[in-house]
């Protein structure tokens, strides 16, 4: 799994959510696309993107 720049740049608690949910879709869906999708749309929940990296919403 090819963590993205922008993930990897956010903080440790973003990482995680995008990790574990993104383990969880390849489990589900499969290596690709779609399991990036959903580990963004997880992540999106509790995070916004700032510039090159992902930032708690206030």
């Amino acid at each position: 799994m090819a963590v993205p720049k922008t993930i990897q740049r956010s903080d440790q608690h973003a990482q995680e959510i995008w990790k574990k949910t993104h383990d969880s879709a390849v489990e589900t869906y499969g290596e690709g696309a779609r399991a990036h999708r959903v580990a963004f749309a997880a992540l999106k929940h509790e995070y916004e993107k700032k510039g090159d990296k992902w930032v708690k919403k206030v």
